[in-house]
């Protein structure tokens, strides 16, 4: 079991620190507050027993980052991948292919735009900005083999839309 919070050993400046816990101890997983700047919006996601966070990267100007725990942590491709600023990210996984979704802050449409890791690099699901207008609460989760994305949509009287990559 783990858990994700941003203070930690006195620091309270929004660094993430992450603890797992396991025979009824909790211990830091590396280093407490791992990143170097606040982890803005910042989301925990387990896979194969490795820990990921997807957060607003401030050392990137709110780019979207996402770092893997392997025995330290490091970022996965390009620390502030997204095409320009994001918020609200989420995470999930496909087998151990981190997935993320975010409101995408680029030219100010404030969508949600889903993107894959592949390889070394982070590449878009289903288009930037799949939403009408702007895109708030995003969560993202895997069912059989599909991203499926809901969120608050301003666009459509803030109802809550869900899609999928595949357009269900």
């Amino acid at each position: 079991f783990y858990a994700l919070y941003d203070k930690a050993c006195g620091k309270s400046n929004g660094q993430a620190s992450v603890q797992s816990y396991s025979g009824g101890t909790w211990s830091f997983t590396g280093d407490p507050g791992f990143t170097s700047r606040p982890a803005t919006g910042a989301r925990l996601g387990v896979s194969g027993g490795q820990p990921s966070i997807v957060y607003s990267d401030l050392d990137a100007f709110l780019g979207i980052s996402v770092m893997s725990y392997s025995g330290t942590w490091d970022y996965l491709g390009t620390n502030g991948f997204s095409q320009g600023g994001g918020s609200a990210p989420d995470i999930a996984f496909s087998g151990t292919t981190p997935v993320v979704a975010y409101q995408d802050n680029f030219n100010l449409v404030n969508g949600c735009t889903v993107q894959e890791y592949a390889g070394m690099n982070w590449t878009g699901v289903g288009g930037a900005n799949l939403s009408e207008g702007v895109a708030s609460g995003i969560r993202i989760e895997m069912w059989a083999g599909d991203a499926w994305v809901a969120y608050i949509d301003w666009a459509n009287d803030n109802k809550i839309t869900v899609q999928s990559e595949s357009g269900g």
